[in-house]
């Protein structure tokens, strides 16, 4: 098993927005590297 860290950095970009006092939606994506990610 190799557990090497494949990139040192990740960049995340986060966005966020509050419909009202129970409905909060968040979204982030990381964009450096090689490694990409995505969560709505």
């Amino acid at each position: 098993m190799d557990k090497q860290v494949s990139e040192i950095w990740n960049m995340v970009i986060d966005a966020q927005s509050q419909l009202n006092k129970d409905w909060m939606f968040r979204s982030e994506g990381g964009i450096l590297g090689n490694r990409k990610s995505f969560l709505i």
